[in-house]
Protein backbone atom coordinates (compact mmCIF):
# COMPACT_ATOMS: atom_id res chain seq x y z
CA UNK A 1 0.00 0.00 0.00
CA UNK A 2 2.89 2.40 0.30
CA UNK A 3 2.89 5.52 2.45
CA UNK A 4 -0.78 6.35 1.87
CA UNK A 5 -3.74 5.02 3.75
CA UNK A 6 -5.96 4.01 0.83
CA UNK A 7 -5.29 3.26 -2.84
CA UNK A 8 -7.65 3.12 -5.80
CA UNK A 9 -7.29 -0.65 -5.68
CA UNK A 10 -8.49 -0.62 -2.05
CA UNK A 11 -11.52 1.42 -3.05
CA UNK A 12 -12.33 -0.92 -5.95
CA UNK A 13 -11.88 -3.93 -3.66
CA UNK A 14 -14.38 -2.41 -1.23
CA UNK A 15 -16.91 -2.00 -4.03
CA UNK A 16 -16.25 -5.59 -5.13
CA UNK A 17 -16.80 -6.84 -1.60
CA UNK A 18 -20.18 -5.12 -1.44
CA UNK A 19 -21.15 -6.84 -4.70
CA UNK A 20 -20.01 -10.22 -3.36
CA UNK A 21 -22.20 -9.70 -0.31
CA UNK A 22 -25.19 -8.82 -2.50
CA UNK A 23 -24.67 -11.98 -4.55
CA UNK A 24 -24.40 -14.15 -1.44
CA UNK A 25 -27.55 -12.59 0.01
CA UNK A 26 -29.37 -13.29 -3.26
CA UNK A 27 -28.18 -16.90 -3.27
CA UNK A 28 -29.29 -17.33 0.33
CA UNK A 29 -32.69 -15.83 -0.46
CA UNK A 30 -33.09 -18.27 -3.37
CA UNK A 31 -32.34 -21.15 -1.01
CA UNK A 32 -34.93 -19.93 1.50
CA UNK A 33 -37.56 -19.42 -1.20
CA UNK A 34 -37.04 -21.65 -4.20
CA UNK A 35 -38.04 -21.01 -7.79
CA UNK A 36 -41.55 -22.39 -7.19
CA UNK A 37 -41.96 -20.13 -4.16
CA UNK A 38 -41.61 -23.00 -1.70
CA UNK A 39 -39.44 -22.61 1.36
CA UNK A 40 -36.05 -24.31 1.01
CA UNK A 41 -36.91 -25.01 -2.59
CA UNK A 42 -33.63 -25.14 -4.56
CA UNK A 43 -32.10 -28.59 -4.91
CA UNK A 44 -29.77 -30.87 -6.94
CA UNK A 45 -31.02 -34.47 -7.36
CA UNK A 46 -33.42 -35.09 -10.26
CA UNK A 47 -36.99 -35.94 -9.44
CA UNK A 48 -39.62 -35.75 -12.15
CA UNK A 49 -37.32 -33.72 -14.40
CA UNK A 50 -36.79 -31.01 -11.78
CA UNK A 51 -33.62 -30.51 -9.79
CA UNK A 52 -33.99 -31.12 -6.08
CA UNK A 53 -31.57 -31.07 -3.15
CA UNK A 54 -32.45 -32.87 0.01
CA UNK A 55 -33.23 -30.72 3.00
CA UNK A 56 -30.03 -31.47 4.95
CA UNK A 57 -27.83 -30.47 1.99
CA UNK A 58 -29.82 -27.26 1.55
CA UNK A 59 -29.56 -26.34 5.22
CA UNK A 60 -25.83 -27.12 5.27
CA UNK A 61 -25.30 -24.93 2.22
CA UNK A 62 -27.36 -22.13 3.81
CA UNK A 63 -25.24 -22.28 6.98
CA UNK A 64 -22.06 -22.12 4.90
CA UNK A 65 -23.34 -19.04 3.07
CA UNK A 66 -24.40 -17.39 6.35
CA UNK A 67 -20.94 -17.99 7.83
CA UNK A 68 -19.30 -16.58 4.70
CA UNK A 69 -21.62 -13.57 4.83
CA UNK A 70 -20.61 -12.94 8.44
CA UNK A 71 -16.93 -12.98 7.48
CA UNK A 72 -17.55 -10.69 4.50
CA UNK A 73 -19.62 -8.26 6.59
CA UNK A 74 -16.81 -8.02 9.14
CA UNK A 75 -14.27 -7.39 6.36
CA UNK A 76 -16.56 -4.75 4.85
CA UNK A 77 -17.00 -3.01 8.19
CA UNK A 78 -13.25 -2.92 8.85
CA UNK A 79 -12.51 -1.64 5.35
CA UNK A 80 -15.24 0.99 5.59
CA UNK A 81 -13.77 2.34 8.84
CA UNK A 82 -10.27 2.42 7.34
CA UNK A 83 -11.48 4.16 4.18
CA UNK A 84 -13.62 6.68 6.07
CA UNK A 85 -10.64 7.56 8.27
CA UNK A 86 -8.51 8.20 5.20
CA UNK A 87 -11.27 10.21 3.51
CA UNK A 88 -11.43 12.60 6.45
CA UNK A 89 -8.18 14.20 5.27
CA UNK A 90 -9.74 15.12 1.91
CA UNK A 91 -11.58 18.34 1.10
CA UNK A 92 -15.35 17.90 1.34
CA UNK A 93 -15.99 17.91 -2.42
CA UNK A 94 -13.38 15.27 -3.17
CA UNK A 95 -14.59 13.19 -0.25
CA UNK A 96 -18.15 13.25 -1.63
CA UNK A 97 -17.00 12.10 -5.07
CA UNK A 98 -14.97 9.21 -3.65
CA UNK A 99 -17.86 8.14 -1.40
CA UNK A 100 -20.36 8.29 -4.23
CA UNK A 101 -18.14 6.37 -6.63
CA UNK A 102 -16.63 3.68 -4.42
CA UNK A 103 -18.73 3.39 -1.29
CA UNK A 104 -22.12 3.85 -2.92
CA UNK A 105 -21.18 2.49 -6.35
CA UNK A 106 -22.64 5.36 -8.37
CA UNK A 107 -21.77 5.61 -12.06
CA UNK A 108 -19.87 8.70 -13.20
CA UNK A 109 -22.90 10.23 -14.93
CA UNK A 110 -24.99 10.07 -11.76
CA UNK A 111 -22.22 11.75 -9.77
CA UNK A 112 -21.96 14.53 -12.36
CA UNK A 113 -25.72 15.07 -12.43
CA UNK A 114 -26.23 14.91 -8.69
CA UNK A 115 -23.37 17.32 -7.95
CA UNK A 116 -24.19 19.46 -10.98
CA UNK A 117 -20.57 19.35 -12.15
CA UNK A 118 -19.03 18.82 -15.55
CA UNK A 119 -17.30 15.57 -16.43
CA UNK A 120 -13.96 17.40 -16.37
CA UNK A 121 -14.57 18.79 -12.87
CA UNK A 122 -15.52 15.40 -11.47
CA UNK A 123 -12.54 13.73 -13.17
CA UNK A 124 -10.09 16.33 -11.82
CA UNK A 125 -11.47 16.14 -8.29
CA UNK A 126 -11.40 12.33 -8.42
CA UNK A 127 -7.77 12.31 -9.60
CA UNK A 128 -6.72 14.82 -6.94
CA UNK A 129 -8.46 12.81 -4.24
CA UNK A 130 -6.74 9.57 -5.27
CA UNK A 131 -3.37 11.31 -5.33
CA UNK A 132 -3.94 12.83 -1.89
CA UNK A 133 -4.92 9.45 -0.48
CA UNK A 134 -1.52 8.13 -1.57
CA UNK A 135 0.41 10.93 0.13
CA UNK A 136 1.69 10.92 3.67
CA UNK A 137 -1.20 10.20 6.06
CA UNK A 138 -0.21 12.98 8.45
CA UNK A 139 -1.06 15.66 5.91
CA UNK A 140 -4.51 17.19 6.08
CA UNK A 141 -5.91 18.62 2.88
CA UNK A 142 -9.07 20.32 4.14
CA UNK A 143 -10.23 23.11 1.85
CA UNK A 144 -13.30 24.09 -0.12
CA UNK A 145 -13.47 20.85 -2.10
CA UNK A 146 -13.66 20.98 -5.87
Amino acid sequence: MGLGLVTKKDLKNYLGLTREIQELRQELEELYVGPEGSVLGQVTTKKGGKKRRDLSDTVTHMITIEELLSIKYNQLKAERLRIEEALEMLPAGERVIIRMRYLQGYPWVRIQLQLELSEASVTRAHSRALQRLLETPKKNFQSDGF
